[in-house]
Formats: structure tokens, C-alpha cells, sequence
């Protein structure tokens, strides 16, 4: 956040009133800013130089106090006017575990300049850019270890769903039946030799290429409820965890730990939304919290869903926060829906996501201490 008079003090800005900037002249200063800041802070993540990508450049006038908002269009006062820059610097792998940020443009209105790095899960770190300083002492240096990195989101396996079955053998089987109608034809004197002989090439032969077919009489087990409560709140914490990894291609793979079939193109489709609105917008946007408040198993209904997969009614709160330069808007979120979980893979799997209500439980913005 820069004030106009400062920006003044040292680019050619143009405008025709003395005292204020018109929303017809504020691209032109946008230019002047993108010249004279795209090769003054070089990046580095993980050892590779990174351009930066101007994300927005604001105007901003006295009576804004919330800066997590987005500016609209207006004058501004030159002499309590402000431009807000956002520079993003895309990292070139999945995963940032360096970055180096270097600045040394300095002149008699920016003498120093304060930096904070807001880092996973809740890191900050401070750093002081300064004209006193040598160009290598302006090198603001970050690294987290590999451990420290969002532990990657898993499966959740199905284990030990098994139907009652009945094990056996159309060879048995068949002489067993040709043994009944051997009993039944022929005549009584040769029936109980025939039927012995019978009887005993069908025991014989019951454990000859024997099939397993499901019990028509007994109801396959269902999961205690225990068991459900503890894969649904697996399945929910990874479909929100998956925003801890940036890219889209992470995202996905990681959501599709926890969700399959249409659900997990259409939840991909809306995180991918949130992300581009995040970065269009330049807010830091992050779940912070996410809370299973409850799991009802559903009972099933003249065999729907298909055994072993289940319905539940779930109620979540989730708890998230967007940013701009440390002003934080908190948002607390109430969900409950219909869910089914289906086996895919061995894995459980969300594969329908029906939200019943939706509930703000609060809302504030406040300014992050630094």
C-alpha cells in the first residue's frame, strides 16, 4: 500500500486535477507502476527465477477501511488517496519449499521496507528491506523442511465387508439331482444300490470345482455406526484439505482421495473457481478449521443404496478466512446434507453431496498483529 503523494514523489504521474486521480487516468498510472516494479523485486522459488504477475493494482480512497474488500472504481484524493499493488509469483513445481525475494529500490521516500511471511500451517516471519543495507543483506531467504509440508491426503480403504455366502460345487450338485430322479425312476429292487452309489459320488464330488454365491437368506452386516462415523469424517476432512495443496492438478488428485464419480468433477470445478477468484482477487484465502458435528447413518430402503455402500444426514462447520494486506475477514460456516459413500477401488468414496441448509454461524474482520 503506497500513498499517492509518495508515488507521486517519484513517477510522472498525470492527471488534470490538481487533487484528485480520475478513473480514466488511473490505467496510465497503472503502467507507470508495472515499468518500474517488474524487475525490481527478483523471485526465486526453489532456485528458479520467477516473473512477477501483477495481480491487482488498486486505487484506494480515505474512506476505505476494509481492505480484504475488493476497491471499486472511483477518484481519488491525491493527498489521502493510496494504490494497493499484489505481485504473484507462480511456483514452477507442485510444491514450494525455498523462495528468495530481493529488493533494492530505494530512494528518498522508501528508505526501508517492512516484510512479513505468512507461511503453512500459521508461520510468520519478519524481514526488513533496507538503503543501508549491501544488496546480499536485502535478500529476504525462506525455506521449510520437507516434513513440515501439508501431509498429503489418503484413501480411506474398505476393510473386512464381506457378504454371507454359500460355497458350492455343480458337480455335486448335478449328481446329487441325478441320484433324486435315478431314486424316483427306477424299480425298488435296484433303487438302494443305485441311490448308496449315487449319494456317494455326489459327497465325493461336492468339493469338485466349487463356486461361492451369496446367501439369498441372510441380510449382509451393516457397518456400526462407530465405523461410519469415523469414514465420514475422514472423507470430509480430505475433500477440505485438499485446498492445503495450490495447483489444480494437486487439488484434484487429492480430492479424488475422498470423492469420485460426478461429485468429483463438480467439486473440482468449484474449488478450481475459488482458486482463480482467490488469485484474481489476490486474497489469501484459507480453510482454517474444519468440524464434523454429527453423522446419522440413513436406513436403507428396499436395497438402495447397494450394500455396502450407505446414506448418512452429516452436519460440519467449517471455519475460513480471506486476506489482504493483514486485513482478515473471518468467516464461520454451518452445513448439512445428504451424503452417500460407496466403495471404489477398495476405497470409500463421497459419491453424492446433497447440502439440506446452510448456516452463518459469525462473521468479523479483524487486522492481523505483526
Amino acid at each position: 500500500l503506497i500513498p499517492l503523494a509518495t508515488l507521486k514523489s517519484f513517477l510522472p504521474v498525470k492527471h488534470a486535477d490538481t487533487d484528485f486521480i480520475e478513473v480514466s487516468e488511473q490505467d496510465a498510472v497503472r503502467d507507470l507502476i508495472r515499468n518500474w516494479l517488474k524487475d525490481q523485486n527478483p523471485v526465486q522459488l526453489n532456485g528458479q527465477a520467477v516473473e512477477a504477475v501483477f495481480t491487482r493494482i488498486d486505487f484506494h480512497g480515505l474512506d476505505l477501511i476494509d481492505f480484504a474488500r475488493m476497491a471499486e472504481q472511483q477518484r481519488v484524493s491525491l493527498a489521502s488517496g493510496r494504490v494497493g499493488i499484489i505481485l504473484t509469483y507462480p511456483c514452477p513445481d507442485d510444491t514450494l519449499t525455498s523462495a528468495e525475494v530481493s529488493w533494492n529500490l530505494f530512494n528518498s521516500s522508501i528508505v526501508r521496507i517492512e516484510a512479513v511471511v505468512l507461511s503453512y500451517p500459521d508461520q510468520l516471519q519478519k524481514f526488513e528491506f533496507s538503503r543501508f543495507q549491501t544488496d546480499e543483506e536485502n535478500v529476504l531467504r525462506w525455506t521449510i523442511p520437507s516434513d513440515a509440508l501439508p501431509a498429503e491426503v489418503t484413501a480411506v480403504a474398505v476393510e473386512n465387508m464381506q457378504r454371507p455366502t454359500w460355497r458350492v460345487s455343480w458337480v455335486g450338485g448335478a449328481s446329487l439331482l441325478a441320484t433324486v430322479v435315478l431314486f424316483l425312476t427306477l424299480p425298488a429292487s435296484r433303487r438302494g444300490l443305485v441311490t448308496m452309489a449315487g449319494l456317494f459320488v455326489a459327497a465325493a464330488s461336492w468339493w469338485l470345482f466349487p463356486v461361492t454365491i451369496d446367501d439369498p437368506f441372510t441380510a449382509p452386516p451393516e457397518l456400526p455406526s462407530a465405523t461410519t462415523d469415523d469414514i465420514v469424517r475422514q472423507l470430509l476432512a480430505g475433500t477440505y484439505r485438499s485446498l492445503d495443496f495450490g495447483t489444480e492438478q494437486r487439488v484434484y488428485d487429492s480430492l479424488s482421495n475422498s470423492v469420485d464419480g460426478d461429485l468429483l468433477e463438480q467439486l473440482y470445478v468449484d474449488l478450481r473457481k475459488s482458486l482463480e477468484n482467490r488469485e484474481q482477487g489476490g486474497a489469501v484465502g484459507r480453510v482454517r478449521s474444519m468440524t464434523v458435528n454429527s453423522v446419522e447413518p440413513v436406513a436403507r430402503t428396499q436395497g438402495d443404496p447397494q450394500w455396502p455402500a450407505f446414506d448418512c444426514h452429516s452436519t460440519w462447520t467449517v471455519a475460513g478466512t480471506v486476506e489482504h494486506w493483514g486485513h482478515v475477514h473471518e468467516r464461520t460456516n454451518q452445513f448439512q446434507a445428504t451424503l452417500r459413500i460407496e466403495p471404489r477401488d477398495n476405497n470409500w468414496k463421497i459419491t453424492s453431496l446433497a447440502i439440506d441448509s446452510q448456516e452463518q454461524l459469525g462473521a468479523k474482520t479483524s487486522l492481523r498483529g505483526f
